[in-house]
């Protein structure tokens, strides 16, 4: 399946910023976040298809994504 370079920026920025929210929360509190790729679901069967393949998540190999915070420093105001 071949998604377009439009869509591809389009899914990359998509999940950076989840991500990148994910883990402003997650530096601000102790443990660990752990999630179901199963659960991703962008509202287009096909895509979600390929995204849960061994191209892109690759859910048979790695079925979960985690994060473990162990420690949280500031490094200044922002």
């Amino acid at each position: 399946m071949h998604l377009g370079s439009n869509m591809a920026v389009y899914l990359l920025v998509c999940i950076g910023r989840v991500i990148s929210a994910l883990i402003i929360i997650i530096l601000k509190l102790p443990g660990h976040l752990s999630i179901d790729m199963q659960s991703v679901d962008t509202n287009h069967a096909e895509r979600d298809k390929y995204l849960r393949g061994g191209a892109f998540f690759d859910l048979k190999n790695y079925p979960e994504m985690k994060f473990v915070n162990t420690h949280f420093s500031p490094a200044g105001e922002n």
